[in-house]
This record gives structure tokens, sequence and C-alpha cells, in this order.
């Protein structure tokens, strides 16, 4: 296993490679997306870093890729630019180790008003060998994405091939049923989300498919994800869907946690 160097990553900001930065390879990463990355929210310093590092690591192994990227060089890094109040993120490929920035672009408008949901075009395979993982074939999710927003929604959520929500193009999806959150097992086809897993170890969550008849009718919903934190849902469709103490309380847990 070899340990990526801080000599090796290539930085791009605002489009334009960092001169003393590695140059982008040619790899399977770059000709077929063979790449692993993760968005990591840097307050004052990186948040859940650790966490973001394990999946990714685990993911570049599981695909035969020999490269581990480690905690205390991303924690040099970022001192190194001095970032703060950003979003990172990191992709590594066989011979790549690619860092970005941009702004955090949720407002307090959008957790106000909510977030407005449509399905998404094509189902998700429950099976598919890189649906647990964070990879840059992405495709499929960006072009939703974009889709969704021409429509005036602000995301999109993917039913799998028996028809059940896994989750949104960027992030996990929650529903509430009398005072109970209910997700999506990761069998239904979902990547596991660093958000998710903490509140999975925090509040009593059950996991259990979720048709899309039961998101339509139930008492509340939301999105997370490791920028927004999370963000009620406050339509799906044409549906519209009632805020909750329980999501605002899951909130202000992911907010706390962040500032710890």
């Amino acid at each position: 296993m070899k340990k990526i160097k801080l000599e090796e990553i290539t930085f791009i900001t605002k489009g334009n490679p960092n001169e003393k930065g590695a140059l982008i390879q040619h790899d399977d990463g770059i000709q077929f997306g063979m790449a692993f990355f993760e968005t990591i929210l840097i307050r004052e310093s990186p948040i859940w870093l650790e966490e973001h590092l394990m999946r990714l690591n685990q993911s570049l192994a599981a695909f035969g890729i020999l490269r581990q990227l480690d905690k205390d060089l991303v924690e040099s890094f970022v001192k190194c630019q001095n970032l703060k109040h950003t979003a990172l993120k990191i992709l590594i490929s066989e011979k790549n180790a690619v860092f970005t920035t941009r702004a955090l672009s949720y407002t307090e408008a959008q957790y106000q008003s909510g977030w407005k949901l449509k399905i998404a075009h094509g189902r998700r395979s429950s099976n598919g060998l890189l649906v647990r993982h964070k990879s840059s074939n992405y495709g499929e999710n960006i072009l939703n994405l974009k889709l969704a927003r021409n429509e005036g929604f602000d995301d999109c959520f993917f039913l799998n091939e028996l028809g059940n929500v896994t989750e949104t193009a960027i992030g996990n999806l929650f529903i509430v049923e009398r005072g109970k959150v209910i997700t999506p097992p990761v069998s239904d086809g979902l990547l596991p989300g660093i958000v998710r897993d903490k509140l999975m170890a925090s509040f009593q969550i059950k996991e259990e498919s979720i048709p899309i008849e039961r998101l339509m009718r139930c008492d509340g919903a939301f999105m997370t994800n490791s920028l927004v934190g999370a963000i009620h849902i406050s339509l799906v469709d044409t549906v519209t869907l009632a805020g909750s103490i329980k999501i605002d309380e899951i909130r202000e847990f992911i907010l706390t946690q962040e500032l710890l």
C-alpha cells in the first residue's frame, strides 16, 4: 500500500492548477471514471475527516487501487493553504490525487423553505458494483440533478428495481412517521453517507424499504450530506410535505457535532 505524498497532489483552484503541484496523469480514473472522491466540510478545520478518509481508502482498496490518503497529510495541506469555511473535494485514482475547493452555497433561506424533489429518470440497481462507493462515475446523478433543477426542483431521488426509494442525487434520504425516523437500508442500493452513519449511531433510526407511496404519505422527510447537514423536504413532485420537530432536532444535533 502506497501512501500519497504532498508533492503528488494537484491542487486546482478557480480552474488553475497549482504550478508547484503534480500534473494530471492518464489512467482509468481519467479515462473510465475509476476514481473515488470525498467532499469534506471545512469550518475552522475539516469536519469528520477520519470518517471521510476511511470510506475513501476502503473504496480504493476494494477496487485494487493500492494507494491511501492519511489524516496528517490532509490536515497539513489544509493548514498550508489556510482553508477555512469552504468545501474541499479530494479525488484519488491510480495515478492522481486532485484537490479542489468550492464555496459553501447552502443558504438559510433554503433551510427555511425546504428542499423540493422530483423522481429521477431510470431505476437504480441495488446490486450495482459502484452504488455503495463514492466514485467519479457520477454522470447519472449529475444529469438527473441538472434536469431537476431546470424544472425548478432542488434535487431528485432514485428508485431501485423494486420501486423503493434509495437516495437523492447528492445525499441520503429519511422520512418521519409518528415521530420515528426511517431510512432505506444500504441493501436497497445507496451510498452510506457520513452524516447518515452519525445519525444512525446517535438516534433510534430504523432501516426499512420505502416504497414511493410511503414517502408521499409520511409525516415529514429530510435529506443529509456532509455540506448541507440536514434539510427538510418540502415537496415531492406535486405532493407537499410538512416540517417536523424531529427534523429540527436532527439539524441542531449535526450543527453541534460540527462545532466539537
